[in-house]
């Protein structure tokens, strides 16, 4: 029997097989969408495509075997619950519909992809393999219209024609866990994208592999070999105190010194880091480093209360680029806040003319402190008193102990001290006087 006539046969007993409902563990069950003991299966997610859309059977250990695609999905995920997929599932299916199969999603949980199971699947553009699945076998004959093949770390061998006849072929991804592939494996696969590229880690066995398919005379014309790096990611950077505990979110004052970021990044290596941080109010990046190999960095002491975003950048040695974002609300603590702390005259009692020294004292806040004097008389309006070494910043200077006089007028005065400090915080303290 030639292989047409034989490959017609089978596909008349298969789709005739999917009419008969066969009861008990591991055969063939009918689309109807119960267990193996007649119990009702439980729903699979939203997202995943319904198991009434495959004829399929229940293993021995209770996960499902794909048998044939039924339905009429054309982007289709295949169920969590299944472990298996049989030789030719999609390619046994209606022509028409198997040709608008756009996507096919392939959970871990699938160990065993048959021969040919997505042949003739000409809608599918790009599709990726799981590590779960071992051994892959002619996976992807007469996929016209396929660019793009993702196979992920754990798949060990790539038998012969997995591509024939993918004539649109771009890129293929294969991970250093493969030990074997089929010298035939990409023969007559890009017949008119023209080049395609295969990508390898290298130095893996899968790249000497990948040189001999190169040195056949048809897949040497069409592909070519480049390697490939694994993006950069974040694994776990943080911002930690000084006992090295992670999670910190809110600070104040009296610990902000002890708080330091902490770089981990995965990926191919080679890393340099860039600390950043922004106030939410100002909404600007201020970077603290360059490109530094430190993987931490002590935070410097914030001079305004507020919520900060810091960011934790990394490149490897690649250029490739990842960051981690975690944020802080800085608060002032009440004991640091800028305040009067025995701000006094040399007496409170005055003859005309009589000159009054004021010695200004205040504490917390953020250093430098400048200050600024005013007087009024009753409830009058305020008179700012000259300074010696006033500076124009604001009317504030740095005199905090000096001398002058008041108005040569008998009655009482109420004389403020203005301390401003170094984030423009300010604090005052009045004090009465009695001119007689």
């Amino acid at each position: 029997m030639n292989k047409k006539i034989e490959r017609t046969v089978k596909k008349a007993l298969i789709i005739a097989m999917a009419a008969v409902t066969v009861s008990g563990a591991g055969v063939v069950g009918s689309v109807a969408n119960t267990g193996f003991d007649g119990s009702a299966v439980v729903a699979d997610a939203a997202s995943e495509t319904p198991l009434s859309s495959f004829r399929y059977e229940y293993l021995s250990n209770g996960k499902i075997k794909i048998e044939m695609f039924t339905g009429s999905e054309t982007n289709i995920v295949i169920p969590s619950s299944v472990e298996e997929i049989a030789a030719e599932a999609f390619s046994y299916a209606d022509p028409a519909i198997v040709r608008n199969i756009k996507s096919i999603t392939i959970p871990n949980s699938v160990k065993k992809i048959g021969r040919g199971a997505f042949s003739g699947c000409e809608g599918l553009t790009s599709i990726t393999i799981p590590g779960s699945v071992k051994t892959i076998d002619s996976l992807f004959v007469g996929c016209r219209n396929l660019k793009t093949v993702t196979f992920e770390d754990g798949v060990q061998s790539i038998g012969e024609n997995v591509f024939y006849e993918c004539d649109s072929l771009q890129k293929v991804t294969i991970p250093p866990s493969v030990t074997s592939i089929n010298t035939e494996t990409f023969e007559y696969a890009g017949k008119t994208s023209g080049k395609y590229t295969i990508y390898c880690k290298k130095g893996s066995k899968a790249e000497s592999l990948i040189n001999e398919c190169l040195s056949h005379r048809v897949t040497g014309s069409r592909a070519t070999k480049a390697y490939y790096v694994n993006a950069p990611q974040d694994n776990g950077s943080k911002l930690v105190d000084n006992q090295g505990k992670g999670g910190i979110n809110t600070s104040t004052w009296v610990n902000w010194n002890n708080i330091t970021a902490k770089a981990n990044f995965k990926g191919e290596g080679g890393w340099k880091y860039k600390y950043s941080y922004k106030n939410d109010k100002d909404n600007k990046w201020v970077d603290l480093t360059g490109y530094v190999t430190s993987s931490s960095y002590r935070l410097p002491k914030f001079t305004k209360a507020g919520n900060y975003t810091i960011r934790i950048a990394a490149t490897d040695q690649y250029g490739n680029y990842a960051s981690k974002y975690t944020y802080l609300m800085v608060k002032q603590d009440s004991k640091k806040l800028l305040k009067d702390n025995g701000t006094k005259l040399s007496s409170t009692t005055v003859s005309k003319g009589q000159t009054i020294t004021v010695s200004s004292k205040f504490t917390g806040g953020v250093v430098p402190y400048r200050y600024k004097y005013a007087y009024k008389k009753n409830n009058g309006s305020w008179v700012a008193i000259a300074q010696p070494k006033h500076d124009n910043t604001k009317g504030y200077s740095t005199d905090d102990n000096f001398s002058f006089k008041l108005p040569s007028q008998s009655g009482k005065y109420t004389v403020k001290v203005v301390c401003r400090d170094g984030v423009g915080k300010t604090s005052s303290k009045d004090i009465t006087v009695t001119v007689k």
